[in-house]
C-alpha cells in the first residue's frame, strides 16, 4: 500500500516519493533506484517527511514520522497491508527510471515541429539546392528555441545576463539562417525573393522576448507577400508550395503563442505572487492591488540599471566591433563610424533620462531626441555624396541606423524589423564586392567589407532584441522617476527624431 508523502529511505531523506509500507516478506531490488546502497530488510529503511529541511534527522518508525506531522497520530490503518513476495527474479528486475513529463506548451511545440515546420521542409526539399538548405536551418531555430522553452517551464524569469545565455543558442541559429540567405542570394539570384521571404519570416521566432508575441509573428507573416508576389509568379507548384506552407507555420506559431504565451514568454512562477507581494509591500505598502490580488510589478520595481545594462552591453558586444572594422577598412568609413557611436551614445544618454523621470510632455522630449536627430543627419550627408568606394557600405550604414528612430514610433519593434529585413539591399553589393576583392588577392579587404557586413547586421539585430525585451510598446518610462527638467537649444533644423524614408 502507498501512502503518498512519504518514502523510506536510507540516512538522506527524498523527497516526494510514496511511501511503502515494511512487510517482512518483501523482496527488494538486487540494483536499487537513484544509486542508493542495496538494504537486505525494511527494518534499516528510515522515514522521511517531504516538508522536512536538509539537516532535520530521519525518523525511525512510520508512526514517529507521522505523529511528527499536525493531525497524524500514528500510521493510517490502511498503511498495514502487505505485499507478497513475487520470487527472487521478479523482484530482481530491472525497474525503469521515470521521466520526466514535458508540459504542454512543450509537447503542443514538438508537434509544430513534427507537423508544419516538417511540410514546410518537405515543400523546399522539392526546389532543392540553397532553398532546401535554408530550411534545415531553419528546423534548427524551431530545435534551438524548443530547448529553451523547456527550460522555461522548470525556472522562475531569469536576470539580464541568464537570459542572454539562454537566447544565445536560438540567435546564433538565426544568424546562420541571415548568413546563409545572404550570401547564397548572391551566387543563386533565381531563389533571392524565395530566401529573403524566409530569412525575413524566420525572425519571428524573435518572439520569446516580446510581451506581445502574437503581434510580432503576425509582423512577419504580414511581410510574407512582399516577397511571395513574385515567388508565385514562378512556374510550377512548387514555388507557391514553399509560399503556403511558411504562411502555414507562422499561423500556427501565432496560434501556439498566443495559447501559451499570450503576455509574454510564460515562465514557471510557482508561488511567485506570495514573494513580489512581500517585496512589494517592503517598497511600497500603499501600492494599488488589481482585482485578482496581484501587485502592481512596474512600480514595485522600476527594472533601470538592466535597461541601461543590456544597452550596454549592446554597444560593447555588438556595436563597438562593427567600429572596430569600419576603422580597419580607413577613409570615410572611419568618419561614418564615428557618427554610429555618436548616435548609440545619444540614445544612452537618452535612455539614462528615460530610466530616472517620468514621460514628459511632447516639447521636452522633442529637446530629448535632438541629439540623436543631428546625427543621423549628418549619417543621410555620407549616403550623399555620390559614388565612391564606399558608396554601398554608406548606404547600409546610413539607411540601417534609421533604426534609432525608434523612440519615435508608436510600433518600435515594427519599424526596426522593417530595417533589419532591409539590410540585405546593400549588404549583399558590399558582399559581392568582397568576393570580387578576394578573387583579385585582396583577401584583407575582402575580410573587412565581411567583417563590417556581419558586425553591423548584428548590432542592428541587437538593438531590435533590446527594444523586443525592454519597450516593445514604446520607450519605458520611469513611472516613480522624476519630472524631467532637461532643457537644451534646439536648433530649426533639428527638432525631431523622425524615421527618414529608406533608399
Amino acid at each position: 500500500m502507498f501512502n503518498p508523502g512519504y518514502a523510506y529511505v536510507q540516512g538522506t531523506p527524498v523527497q516526494g516519493q510514496p511511501m511503502m509500507t515494511a512487510p517482512q516478506n518483501m523482496q527488494y531490488m538486487a540494483t536499487p533506484p537513484h544509486g542508493q546502497v542495496q538494504m537486505s530488510t525494511p527494518n534499516q529503511y528510515q522515514f522521511a517527511s517531504p516538508q522536512q529541511s536538509p539537516g532535520v534527522p530521519c525518523f525511525a518508525s512510520a508512526n514517529e514520522c507521522l505523529s511528527w506531522v499536525p493531525g497524524f497520530g500514528g500510521v493510517h490503518p490502511g498503511a498495514a497491508q502487505t505485499v507478497a513476495s513475487r520470487g527472487s527474479q521478479q523482484a530482481q528486475q530491472a525497474v525503469p527510471t521515470s521521466k520526466a513529463i514535458p508540459m504542454p506548451s512543450v509537447v503542443n511545440f514538438d508537434k509544430l515541429i513534427r507537423e508544419e515546420v516538417k511540410e514546410f521542409q518537405e515543400a523546399c526539399t522539392v526546389l532543392g539546392g540553397p532553398v532546401e538548405q535554408l530550411a534545415k536551418l531553419v528546423h534548427a531555430v524551431f530545435k534551438e528555441q524548443r530547448a529553451m522553452l523547456d527550460k522555461a517551464t522548470k525556472m522562475k524569469r531569469p536576470g539580464p545576463d541568464e537570459m542572454h545565455d539562454m537566447l544565445a543558442a536560438t540567435e546564433a541559429a538565426l544568424h546562420k539562417v541571415e548568413d546563409m540567405a545572404s550570401e547564397a542570394a548572391a551566387e543563386n539570384p533565381e531563389f533571392k525573393n524565395h530566401l529573403q521571404m524566409i530569412a525575413g519570416a524566420v525572425s519571428s521566432m524573435g518572439w520569446v522576448t516580446s510581451d506581445d508575441p502574437k503581434g510580432l509573428i503576425s509582423d512577419a507573416l504580414n511581410a510574407i507577400p512582399v516577397f511571395a508576389k513574385y515567388i508565385e509568379g514562378e512556374e510550377g507548384e512548387e514555388h507557391k508550395a514553399v509560399v503556403r506552407s511558411l504562411k502555414t507555420l507562422l499561423r500556427s506559431l501565432r496560434a501556439y503563442a498566443d495559447k501559451y504565451h499570450n503576455a509574454g514568454l510564460a515562465w514557471n512562477s510557482w508561488n511567485a505572487n506570495a514573494q513580489l507581494s512581500t517585496a512589494k509591500k517592503a517598497v511600497d505598502p500603499d501600492a494599488p492591488q488589481g482585482a485578482s490580488g496581484s501587485i502592481d510589478t512596474e512600480r514595485a520595481r522600476y527594472p533601470a540599471q538592466d535597461i541601461l545594462g543590456e544597452f550596454d552591453s549592446l554597444l560593447r558586444d555588438k556595436v563597438v566591433p562593427f567600429v572596430q572594422a569600419a576603422y580597419g577598412l580607413g577613409g570615410e568609413m572611419v568618419a561614418a563610424a564615428d557618427c554610429v557611436q555618436q548616435a548609440f551614445k545619444a540614445q544612452r544618454d537618452m535612455l539614462e533620462q528615460v530610466t530616472a523621470c517620468r514621460r514628459p510632455g511632447e516639447e521636452r522630449l522633442e529637446e530629448m531626441l535632438e541629439a540623436t536627430s543631428e546625427v543621423l543627419g549628418e549619417l543621410a550627408e555620407f549616403e550623399e555624396a555620390g559614388p565612391g568606394p564606399f558608396q554601398h557600405h554608406l548606404k547600409l550604414v546610413s539607411n540601417g541606423m534609421t533604426a534609432l528612430a525608434w523612440v519615435s514610433v508608436e510600433l518600435p519593434v515594427t519599424y526596426v524589423t522593417e530595417v533589419v529585413n532591409s539590410l540585405p539591399v546593400f549588404s549583399d553589393k558590399v558582399l559581392k564586392e568582397a568576393k570580387a576583392r578576394r578573387k583579385e588577392g585582396e583577401e584583407e579587404g575582402a575580410d573587412l567589407d565581411t567583417q563590417l557586413v556581419t558586425h553591423f547586421r548584428e548590432s542592428m539585430r541587437g538593438l531590435l532584441n533590446y527594444i523586443k525585451q525592454w519597450h516593445a510598446k514604446g520607450l519605458h518610462w520611469n513611472p516613480n522617476g522624476k519630472v524631467l527638467t532637461y532643457r537644451a537649444h534646439v536648433t530649426a533644423s533639428a527638432r525631431h527624431v523622425t524615421a527618414p524614408a529608406r533608399t
